[in-house]
């Protein structure tokens, strides 16, 4: 996973491009993580919205134990 928003709006009703950059924050965002930080088991919530920051945790197991950080981007 790379991006991950919620809005409180529809998006998408129907098919879409997939997106060419990382979401921007906008009136409608209430929550979005970019899953950049590269290491550790949080992610920081991007949205902006004014009862943020909501900033996530990863609850981590299995063998080897995650998350597995990769600097790869669907970006470019």
């Amino acid at each position: 996973m790379d991006e991950f928003r919620i809005s409180d709006v529809l998006r998408y009703d129907g098919p879409f491009d997939p997106p060419t950059a990382p979401f921007e924050p906008d009136d409608n965002t209430r929550l979005l993580f970019h899953f950049d930080e590269g290491s550790g088991a949080t992610t920081t919530d991007a949205s902006q919205h004014p009862d943020g920051p909501n900033d996530g945790e990863f609850r981590v197991g299995g063998a080897p134990e995650g998350p597995i950080w990769s600097d790869e981007s669907p970006f470019g």
